[in-house]
This record gives structure tokens, C-alpha cells and sequence, in this order.
């Protein structure tokens, strides 16, 4: 991995794990913009990305930052897409927070 390339994955960490507050400061556009950006990573993250992004998920969930309506639609995919993930890691990181 080159450098280019760690420096991708601590941004996208650090914008996977500052989540939460974004969707309190700006709902709307963090779910228009963000969320579809961090739902395309997540089909070639790492492992500590997807250990991240759980736990990310579980506190949306668990602080209702989102409405449940909004959290199926929006989160739910994500998180079915990386428990069929072939990579036992992923899976059992959301099957962990879940």
C-alpha cells in the first residue's frame, strides 16, 4: 500500500467515524453526499474500515439519530452487503454489534 493510498483509508476512517455528529449537524446532505461515497468503500474496505463502520451503524442506531425509516433505507443495505461479504472478518464484525 502506498502512502497515496493510507492517506485515502485514515480520511475515510476518520470521516466513518465522525458519522454520528455529521448527521446531527446536517442530516440531509450528509445522507445525500456522504452515504453513498461510504456505501462504494465499503465494498473494498479493509477490515478495520468495516470495524468501524459497525460500530458507527450501532450508534446511529442505537442514539436514533436517524428515524428508523431512514436507517433501513439508508444503513440496512450496507450492513446485509458485508454479511454476505465472503470475508469471515466482516461478517462476524456486524454480526458482533448486531
Amino acid at each position: 500500500m502506498n502512502l497515496f493510498e493510507k492517506g485515502d483509508e485514515i480520511q475515510k476512517l476518520s470521516v466513518i467515524q465522525t458519522l454520528p455528529s455529521l448527521l446531527v449537524g446536517d442530516p440531509q446532505t450528509c445522507i445525500q453526499r456522504l452515504m453513498p461515497k461510504m456505501q462504494e468503500s465499503l465494498q473494498e474496505a479493509s477490515t478495520e474500515f468495516h470495524v468501524a463502520a459497525s460500530s458507527t451503524f450501532k450508534t446511529i442506531l442505537e442514539q436514533r439519530l436517524v428515524s428508523h425509516s431512514t436507517f433501513t433505507q439508508t444503513f440496512l443495505q450496507s450492513i446485509l452487503n458485508s454479511l454476505d461479504s465472503k470475508d469471515q472478518g466482516n461478517y462476524n464484525n456486524y454480526n458482533y454489534y448486531y
